[in-house]
């Protein structure tokens, strides 16, 4: 079983450096917009938040509650 966790950041740089740095995560080829970090089965994709679309639901700009922000999640096998 994998877990796989897509997050929306607002500095893609600075988030993979907690996740490499401080939680031992391992960095994984990715894209300008999209950053992989992986520990074991567990997958977090790294996107920024300037990128989204205005209409999109992580959107920021479209929230009304902070609750779940830009959180996005998928179990796979």
């Amino acid at each position: 079983m994998s877990l796989r966790l897509e997050l929306f950041v607002s500095d893609l740089e600075k988030s993979a450096e907690f996740y490499t740095k401080v939680l031992g995560f391992e960095r994984q080829p990715g894209e300008d917009d999209y950053l992989p970090v992986r520990s074991g089965s567990v997958v977090i994709g790294l996107g920024p938040t300037a990128g989204l679309p205005k209409r999109h639901y992580f959107n920021p700009e479209l929230q009304t509650a902070w609750r779940g922000l830009g959180t996005e999640y998928r179990a796979g096998s």
